[in-house]
C-alpha cells in the first residue's frame, strides 16, 4: 500500500506517522520550524483519529510564534512550556527544599556545618507559614502580613527568616539554571527590614588586667587560647580549636591560620578540621613578642611534635570541642566578674585594640578575617569614633571650668570610689603574684 502525502496547512505540515518497518498508518505528526534561529522543526505526535486535534494544535501553536514575533511573548518549546507549568505550580514547601539542595556559599562550594544547619531552621520556620501555598500565590502583602505577626521569638530570628525568604523568591524570579523561564515575574519581598544591632557589641571588652584574669582561671591546656584570641588575628573559636603545630612559626612570628571546625555536612558528625567559614579567614597575622614564650611554653607541654599535632588537646579527645572551650571561657569569666563575656567578645577586643594602635582598615580587614568590608568599615569607624570622643572629653574636661551642683559631684565622688575598688583588687592581684614570687 502506497504511503500517503503530507497535508499541508497554511503554516506548519499534518504527516501520517507509520509503524516501523511498515506501510501501516498509526497517526499523524504534526510539525512546524522553530522560530529560534538554528533550533530545529517541532513535532508533536497525534493517534490515528485525530488528525483534526493536529491541525488545531498547529493553530494553537502559530499564535504563539505570531506573539513571539510580535515581541509580546518570548516563545517556548512545547516541553520548555510543560516545566514552566510545572514550575508554576509549586509549592514552597517543595521549592525551598529545591533551593537548599543546589545553594552554594560564594566561594561556589555547598554550604555545610553550623551554618547549613541554621540555614535550614530559618526554612522551616517559612515552611510553617506558606510551605502549602504555591510560590506563585505569595504576594507581597502576604509578606508584609507575616513581618507584622511573625510567629518568631527575637528580632534576630525574623531578620535571618526574612532574609533567608528574600533569597528564596528573588531566586524564583530569575530564570532556572536549565534556562527554565523564571516562576514569578519579581519578588514579592519588597520591603526593606535592618539587622538587629548586636548585643556583643555593646559589650565592654576586657581589660588587661582582667583578661590575665581570665586566661589564670582557665584550665592549663586551654588558657592559651584567650592571647591566641585577643592578640594574634582576632580568633575565632573553631579557628583556635583548628590550630595544629604546623600553623605556629615562632622564629618568625607568623601565625597561620588556615582551618576551623565543623561536624560535617549534617553538623552532627564527628569533629573535623575542615575550611574556614569564608576564603578570607585564611590569614597570616603576625604574632605578639610577649605571647611567644607562652605560645613555646605551651607547645612544649601539650602540643606532640610532629607537625599535625592539634595545638589544644582535650583529655578525651584530639580535638577540643568549642563547647567545651565556651565552658573553659565562661566560667572563668565570672571569675574575673565579667559574666557578661562571650569567647567572641575577645574577637570585638582584638579589633577594638587594634585600631587604637593604629591599625588601618584594611589592616584591621586583614588582621580579622572579614570577609565584608562593611562588617569592618562600621566597626572601623565605631571605635575611633568613640575614641575621638573620649579624647574631646577629657580636653573638656581639662580646660573647660563650670559651677557644679549636688549630683555631678557625687556622681564623681562615686565614679572615684569605683576607681579606687578596682584599684585595690589589682593591688591585691599584685600582691598575690609577688608573694607567689618568693
Amino acid at each position: 500500500m502506497p504511503r500517503k502525502k503530507s497535508h499541508r496547512n497554511a503554516w506548519g505540515t499534518v504527516v501520517a506517522r507509520y509503524r516501523r518497518g511498515t506501510d501501516i498508518q498509526v497517526g499523524w505528526i504534526a510539525r512546524y520550524v522553530s522560530p529560534l534561529q538554528g533550533d530545529g522543526s517541532v513535532n508533536r505526535n497525534f493517534p490515528l483519529e485525530s488528525k483534526a486535534q493536529a491541525f488545531s494544535w498547529l493553530d494553537a501553536e502559530h499564535e504563539l510564534v505570531k506573539l513571539h514575533e510580535r515581541g509580546e511573548r518570548e516563545w517556548l518549546r512545547p516541553s520548555q512550556r510543560k516545566k514552566a507549568k510545572e514550575r508554576s505550580n509549586v509549592l514552597f514547601d517543595n521549592y525551598a527544599d529545591q533551593w537548599i539542595a543546589s545553594y552554594q556559599t560564594k566561594n561556589g562550594k555547598p554550604l555545610r556545618g553550623t551554618s547549613r544547619r541554621k540555614l535550614l531552621v530559618d526554612i522551616q520556620h517559612l515552611k510553617d507559614s506558606f510551605g502549602q501555598m504555591k510560590v506563585t500565590d505569595i504576594h507581597t502583602s502576604d509578606i508584609r502580613k507575616w513581618l507584622d505577626n511573625c510567629p518568631l521569638n527575637g528580632d534576630y530570628a525574623r531578620y535571618h527568616a526574612y532574609k533567608t525568604m528574600r533569597a528564596i523568591m528573588s531566586a524564583a524570579a530569575a530564570p532556572g539554571i536549565d534556562g527554565e523561564a523564571a516562576i514569578i515575574d519579581q519578588s514579592p519581598c519588597t520591603m526593606p527590614i535592618s539587622r538587629p544591632e548586636s548585643k556583643q557589641s555593646k559589650i565592654d571588652p576586657p581589660t588587661p588586667e582582667q583578661l590575665r584574669t581570665i586566661y589564670e582561671n582557665m584550665p592549663d591546656y586551654t588558657r592559651i587560647s584567650v592571647y591566641l584570641s585577643a592578640t594574634a588575628g582576632g580568633m575565632r573559636e573553631s579557628e583556635v580549636c583548628a590550630l595544629q603545630r604546623r600553623d605556629i612559626d615562632l622564629k618568625n612570628h607568623v601565625l597561620h591560620i588556615r582551618h576551623s571546625i565543623n561536624r560535617g555536612a549534617s553538623d552532627r558528625g564527628e569533629l573535623r578540621i575542615d575550611d574556614p567559614k569564608t576564603k578570607n579567614s585564611i590569614r597570616d597575622v603576625v604574632i605578639p613578642e610577649r605571647l611567644i614564650p607562652m605560645l613555646e611554653e605551651h607547645l612544649n607541654l601539650f602540643t606532640a611534635n610532629n607537625p599535625s599535632a592539634m595545638v589544644l588537646q582535650s583529655k578525651t579527645s584530639n580535638i577540643v570541642p568549642r563547647t567545651l572551650l565556651y565552658k573553659h571561657f565562661k566560667e572563668a569569666a565570672i571569675k574575673a566578674k565579667r559574666p557578661d563575656l562571650h569567647f567572641h567578645t575577645l574577637r570585638a577586643a582584638a579589633t577594638t585594640n587594634l585600631v587604637l594602635s593604629g591599625g588601618t582598615l584594611a589592616e584591621v580587614m586583614q588582621f580579622a578575617g572579614h570577609s565584608d568590608s562593611k562588617t569592618a568599615v562600621e566597626k572601623y569607624q565605631r571605635v575611633l569614633g568613640e575614641h575621638k570622643r573620649k579624647v574631646a572629653d577629657n580636653l573638656g574636661e581639662r580646660l573647660i571650668t563650670t559651677p557644679r551642683n549636688k549630683a555631678e559631684i557625687n556622681r564623681e565622688i562615686e565614679h572615684l570610689q569605683s576607681q579606687i575598688k578596682l584599684l585595690n583588687e589589682r593591688i591585691k592581684q599584685l600582691s598575690k603574684e609577688l608573694e607567689n614570687k618568693d
